[in-house]
């Protein structure tokens, strides 16, 4: 019954929290000058982390920057291609691994977070 009521109490939020996720990420979008990943109007993710593509290579040593302030983000999802796929054959696959991070925009963050994450990615754009 535990594990019940405690589904029911998600489903009961969960709009709150999915419309959350998406105003971080807008907001995200619309502070930062790098490129984030696009999504069609179509479609209606449940947002947990933005994708926002790195410049010059930089996505470790923003990974560890942003560790530091308590933030967990980095190029967790497609870090590297499946062996003999490279630049020559998956250019955009490449791309995602070497150069995109995720970030976290989940309903916990604290403005706090965000107003970090924003000095960070202005200072690597």
């Amino acid at each position: 019954s535990v594990q019940a009521e405690l589904g029911r109490w998600c489903l009961l939020h969960y709009p709150q929290t999915l419309r959350k996720r998406k105003e971080n990420a807008r907001f995200l979008d619309r502070h930062i000058a790098l490129n984030t990943w696009p999504v069609d109007k179509a479609v209606e993710p449940a947002w947990l982390k933005q994708k926002i593509q790195i410049p010059g290579n930089r996505t470790r040593s923003l990974s560890r920057l942003l560790e530091r302030k308590g933030i967990r983000a980095g190029n967790f999802n497609w870090s590297c291609l499946i062996d003999g796929q490279g630049l020559e054959s998956c250019p955009r696959s490449m791309d995602a691994a070497t150069n995109w991070m995720d970030v976290p925009v989940h309903q916990n963050l604290t403005d706090s977070n965000i107003s970090q994450l924003i000095d960070v990615f202005e200072e690597a754009g």
